[in-house]
């Protein structure tokens, strides 16, 4: 019998690419949401707008350019002028990455186990995660549906790299 689970996991080791997965620990809100009206500042260093205290973690995976129906909730962005249409990825990840919804993943470069945060750093926040599962419900991979944020995408990458000179980061095969 074939082994989802490890079958996704070679293809992935071998094909895939290191991401920055920047989760909100959705137990511990930030303080910025409390001053803020309820929402979180797209601007905080200190939760990269997700309303909450976050940990980075480094995972494997793929991704693909994502042609996502207009009609999908959460994947259209409302900008001054009205909506905007802005890319859209779908990212595979393994079974242990577990992306929530408002996660961020950054696609950057890295140099040993740190990662390069630069201007051909792109961010995406996680909008709909699909649990995939095989046989009697165990999950074997996740596909989380992210979209980039050509607006605030600058001001987030730029508090990334400041908060990577404070306990931010969690090395590799830390995930949860």
């Amino acid at each position: 019998m074939v082994d989802l689970r490890k079958e996704l996991g070679d293809i992935i080791r071998d094909y895939g690419s290191d991401y920055l997965l920047i989760k909100a620990k959705k137990t511990i809100p930030c303080k910025c949401v409390a001053g803020n009206h309820g929402t979180a500042r797209d601007d905080c260093p200190v939760c990269l707008g997700t309303g909450y205290l976050v940990k980075a973690v480094r995972v494997r995976g793929r991704s693909a350019i994502a042609a996502i129906p207009e009609t999908l909730p959460r994947m259209m962005s409302n900008a001054e002028p009205g909506q905007v249409a802005v890319p859209s990825k779908q990212f595979y990840l393994n079974y242990k990455s577990r992306p929530y919804r408002k996660d961020l993943i950054v696609v950057c470069e890295w140099d040993g186990n740190v990662p390069i945060i630069d201007e051909y750093s792109e961010i995406f926040e996680v909008n709909e995660v699909d649990p995939n599962r095989g046989d009697n419900g165990r999950i074997e991979y996740f596909i989380a549906s992210a979209k980039g944020d050509p607006i605030n995408s600058k001001v987030r990458l730029a508090n990334i790299i400041s908060n990577s000179k404070k306990e931010f980061y969690v090395s590799v095969g830390d995930e949860e």
